[in-house]
């Protein structure tokens, strides 16, 4: 008689054996998930929305290798990405990640999303590895099975980024993300790189839009793809449209509504306008014109496909008459009408408060020659931004009145996790810059941001410090009133610097407006690009309300990705302040005074021949003194 476990040994080895399922991923997905209830408000086998198929679809093109989606909520995102997930764990497997904003998320999302769905999806269940006290093979942040693995992370954890190579890249909820992550850089780019040994790779970025309008990372992948939006046609007309708020052009709503006395809506009078015949549209023709429509590109013949679906199109249940409330409460409420662009409709919300404009910068622009210090300047303070790739450095020479000039500004490529590129900043440093007499002199003080590849800043300023070459750090507020304080580090033997950023990009900002020559004037050059103009004032003030307190409060926020040039302009307000202010308060205090120090020096007269020599004496407390000023006053000057 045979054995039946000998049997179930083997229909599990052959299984090994058999080709994988290549099939699309809606078709794979309807054949093999099921819902069970309680997990689902639709619990059964699963069952794509109309929306959805090109969208999963485009997950196993092989002429495709970026997936961007940009969306709202109610359209059944996370089920996707578990559809995705499951069939690149059965069909095609691979190593994968799946990366969350925050640990605690990619935490949360194994135990109440993957691991319901692994157990409810017989080829994947059989397929992932048990865990064992042997070995461990389904834990909470990994799924391993035949052919690859599912690592889930935080993009709060550099360590978790950059482990493995990976040829399935899931990235959940991107705006959530740090901007940098420690100290290693944007982990959108880290993630990236972790997909460069496989040339089949897929890349799938989505999420709802949390970030300002311009600085959003979905809603930048989305415009660097193809652009999709589902059209759906007119019950009355046949034209097809995407479902859209306001009209892109006239700005007028399409969804339209009456309202009560009290500010209710009524439900019988919502509809949407058709943007071809102008018919009311009302919520009861949704389903049939979703079953009807197709994903539309504006550029089809992109690799990176993109998709953009808001909440107008769910067909959970009638939502139309919630959403057109939603909107009217949000009229008196940025913050409930940001939640609402973000949340509902999937858009970016455009920051509006107090901001300059670059153009605006063009008219103050002066010539002068680049290297060189003005007469009326009395200190030099530079400061370095540290990019993954580059160095950005810039020199600034103040006046009487903190009036200040940009002397010169710097671009050094190169890893800084490497040394070539911090020697060849080193030696700009060396080598100074000209007084009109055609003197050289240094900066009085040089700060390096360490916000990013710390230990490499902190290896280059150690044994620099004797050149007032030390590490900063930004951070919004301090604990004390002024523009930077000094801190300390695990490190031994650094200074390190904190930087009031907030502090100091309103002073900037207010000094930036000012139309009159003298203090507080900040001088730019006719070699300043528009980059650099524009980099300047990329961020805004905005009136912003804590979630928690209920409290309003302004803050600093960008309208653009890069402003480096802002960064810079703060490090070297915030060297000045740590002249005048912590290192040597009396000495340059008065910038006026200072600017004695660089006059050129008398010409010596002639000693007679038979007069006697004299040697200059110094006691120890002297020289203790002058080594302290790094060998000369304002650093080797």
């Amino acid at each position: 008689m045979r054995d039946p476990r000998l049997s179930q040994v083997n229909s599990r080895t052959g299984a090994h054996w058999d080709p994988p399922e290549r099939m699309p991923i809606s078709a794979w997905s309807e054949a093999n998930r099921y819902m069970p209830k309680g997990t689902t408000p639709r619990p059964g086998n699963w069952r794509c929305d109309p929306y959805q198929v090109e969208i999963l679809d485009a997950c196993t093109d092989p002429d495709v290798r970026e997936v961007t989606c940009i969306k709202s909520t109610q359209v059944g995102w996370s089920e996707m990405l578990n559809c995705i997930l499951l069939y690149f764990i059965v069909a095609d497997p691979r190593p994968s990640m799946l990366v969350q904003p925050t640990i605690e998320d990619a935490k949360g999302y194994s135990k109440k999303r993957i691991a319901p769905a692994i157990e409810n999806c017989e080829k994947a269940k059989h397929l992932v590895r048990r865990a064992t006290s042997r070995k461990a093979g389904n834990t909470l942040l990994l799924k391993e099975f035949p052919g690859g693995f599912l690592k889930l992370v935080g993009a709060n954890s550099g360590t978790g980024l950059r482990s493995d190579p990976i040829g399935l890249l899931v990235r959940d909820e991107a705006d959530a993300y740090p901007e940098d992550v420690d100290g290693e850089g944007d982990p959108l780019e880290i993630s990236r790189r972790r997909t460069d040994q496989y040339p089949d790779a897929l890349i799938l970025t989505g999420g709802t839009p949390a970030k300002s309008r311009g600085i959003s990372p979905v809603e930048k992948s989305y415009q660097a793809s193809s652009r999709g939006r589902y059209h759906v046609p007119c019950p009355h007309c046949g034209d097809e449209q995407p479902l859209l708020w306001k009209d892109p052009e006239s700005k007028a709503l399409r969804m339209v509504y009456l309202t009560d006395d009290a500010g209710k809506v009524i439900p019988s009078s919502v509809g949407y306008t058709c943007s071809g015949c102008g018919s009311l549209i009302h919520e009861e023709a949704k389903w049939d014109m979703v079953a009807r429509g197709r994903w539309v590109h504006e550029d089809p013949e992109n690799p990176h496909r993109g998709f953009y679906i808001n909440a107008l199109y769910s067909l959970a249940k009638k939502n139309w008459p919630e959403l057109c409330q939603e909107w009217e409460n949000a009229q008196d409420d940025s913050q409930a009408m940001k939640s609402f662009l973000n949340l509902r409709l999937g858009e970016t919300f455009e920051e509006t408060g107090e901001a300059l404009e670059a153009k605006g910068l063009k008219a103050r622009l002066e010539d002068w020659e680049r290297g060189v210090v003005p007469d009326e300047a009395g200190a030099l303070t530079a400061f370095s931004d540290v990019q993954p790739d580059r160095l950005e450095a810039q020199v600034v020479a103040w006046g009487p009145g903190e009036e200040s000039w940009l002397v010169d500004y710097r671009i050094f490529y190169g890893p800084t996790d490497g040394e070539e590129v911090w020697e060849e900043f080193d030696r700009w440093l060396l080598e100074g810059w000209k007084l009109r007499d055609g003197r050289t002199v240094r900066a009085d003080i040089v700060l390096v941001d360490s916000g990013y590849a710390s230990k490499s800043v902190y290896d280059f300023v150690q044994p620099r410090q004797s050149r007032k070459i030390f590490a900063s750090k930004g951070q919004e507020h301090l604990d004390r009133p002024g523009l930077a304080k000094e801190g300390s580090t695990r490190k031994a033997r650094i200074r390190l610097f904190h930087i009031a950023t907030d502090t100091a990009k309103t002073r900037i900002m207010s000094r930036l407006q000012k139309r009159v020559h003298g203090p507080g004037y900040i001088h730019l050059p006719k070699w300043s690009t528009d980059e650099y103009l524009e980099q300047l004032v990329a961020e805004k003030l905005i009136q912003q309300q804590d979630r928690r307190t209920r409290r309003t409060k302004r803050v600093w926020v960008k309208t653009r990705t890069r402003n480096e040039a802002l960064d810079l302009e703060v490090g070297c307000m915030a060297g000045l302040f740590l002249l005048q202010e912590v290192l040597y308060r009396a000495k340059f205090k008065d910038l006026a005074k200072a600017r004695e120090r660089w006059k050129a020096p008398e010409p010596e007269s002639a000693t007679p021949s038979d007069a006697p020599a004299i040697k200059p004496v110094a006691n120890q407390r002297t020289k203790r003194v002058i080594n302290s000023f790094g060998g000369g006053f304002g650093g080797g000057w």
